[in-house]
């Protein structure tokens, strides 16, 4: 499988921040990107904190296929 996506980053600030809790991508002041389940506090705060590492830019996470699409009918391989 291959994929190309493009991501819209946006400052970890006050009034930057998602609407809604869940998990978004995170790119820390370490230089790492991670999902990371913000919650209303991280939202209303407008900041970040994990361990010494502060989250610097977030973006919508990155659309998956449904695990059924990964699997594979070998019936449909199968020439009778």
């Amino acid at each position: 499988m291959h994929q190309v996506l493009s991501i819209q980053w946006y400052p970890v600030a006050y009034g930057e921040m998602p609407t809604t809790e869940g998990t978004y991508l995170v790119a820390f002041s370490d230089g790492s990107v991670e999902s990371y389940p913000m919650d209303h506090k991280d939202i209303q705060d407008g900041e970040i904190h994990c361990g010494s590492a502060i989250g610097e830019w977030w973006a919508e996470s990155i659309p998956h296929p449904e695990r059924s699409d990964l699997v594979l009918d070998f019936s449909e391989l199968i020439e009778e």
